[in-house]
């Protein structure tokens, strides 16, 4: 329940912000499938944000319930 998985091509650097644009997490994911903790954080919606080595970047969002 307090875990999500994250699929990226190139180790990454992940960062989890609020709505508020409070950076809450950031941490360095390698390339492949990582489960990430939330169990830290209250129900809400959130912002991973992902930055590739190569320098792409992606935003998605995450409900937690």
């Amino acid at each position: 329940q307090g875990f999500t998985k994250i699929t990226v091509n190139e180790n990454s650097k992940l960062s989890i912000y609020n709505l508020q644009g409070k950076l809450l997490k950031s941490t360095t994911i390698k390339n492949g499938t990582s489960r990430i903790n939330l169990s830290n954080l209250n129900s809400g919606i959130y912002l991973v944000h992902l930055e590739g080595k190569s320098g792409s970047v992606t935003t998605k969002k995450i409900i937690k319930q």
